[in-house]
């Protein structure tokens, strides 16, 4: 993931990947489908400065948290920063 001026690594783990919507698969299609409600965390997660040596870990806890602030996965996530 890039903003123009920095590359982060944006690392989404199984249990968040579980964590998004039924039924629990890891897949490469689940990640684009959900490509840029993951972008979206990605990016509190670095405005939260909660980037680690350029890498951004989303984890289960982001995926719920996410949707405890908007109730429906599938929409552009940008309240998370008040969560």
């Amino acid at each position: 993931m890039t903003d123009g001026y920095s590359v982060w690594l944006v690392i989404v783990t199984c249990e968040a990947m579980k964590a998004t919507a039924p039924p629990p698969e890891k897949t490469l299609r689940r990640l684009v489908r959900y490509a840029e409600f993951y972008r979206d965390l990605a990016a509190t997660i670095i405005r939260r400065c909660e980037d680690v040596d350029g890498k951004v870990w989303v984890r289960e806890t982001d995926v719920v948290a996410a949707q405890g602030a908007r109730g429906v996965l599938g929409q552009t996530i940008q309240t998370l920063d008040r969560v």
